[in-house]
């Protein structure tokens, strides 16, 4: 598969000498990986039923720690190019109200990467 290439910061199209590049492989993997574990559910108007459930579950005082994991571990082993996931690890920060996920996957090309993100 292949897509048109996202800044990682911005989230915008990377322009680069006025062209448009694509990524393939893996690096489409886990770019759609991390798009995938962002998306707020009913966000995408063509199907309302795709994305994460934040302000059901994740955004709310006293999240159920455990559900949210699962809904990740569902979102990481269902992301296209992910052949398996490898390990898991969560934390959540309750004065600020932070959660963070830290994963190992393997990918459909054979690399195997880790990854972060913070809510």
């Amino acid at each position: 598969m292949r897509d048109f290439k996202l800044d990682d910061d911005t989230w915008d199209l990377l322009l680069v000498n006025n062209d448009l590049p694509v990524v393939s492989g893996d690096e489409w993997a886990l770019q759609k990986l991390a798009i995938r574990l962002q998306f707020f559910l009913g966000e995408y108007y063509l199907d309302t039923s795709k994305g994460v459930r934040f302000y059901q579950d994740v955004f709310k005082k006293n999240p159920d720690i455990p559900t949210i994991d699962a809904m990740y571990k569902r979102e990481i082993i269902a992301s296209p190019g992910v052949n398996e996931l490898l390990s898991f690890s969560s934390a959540y920060t309750n004065s600020t109200r932070t959660y963070s996920i830290r994963f190992k996957v393997r990918l459909n090309g054979g690399t195997v990467t880790t990854q972060e993100l913070e809510l």
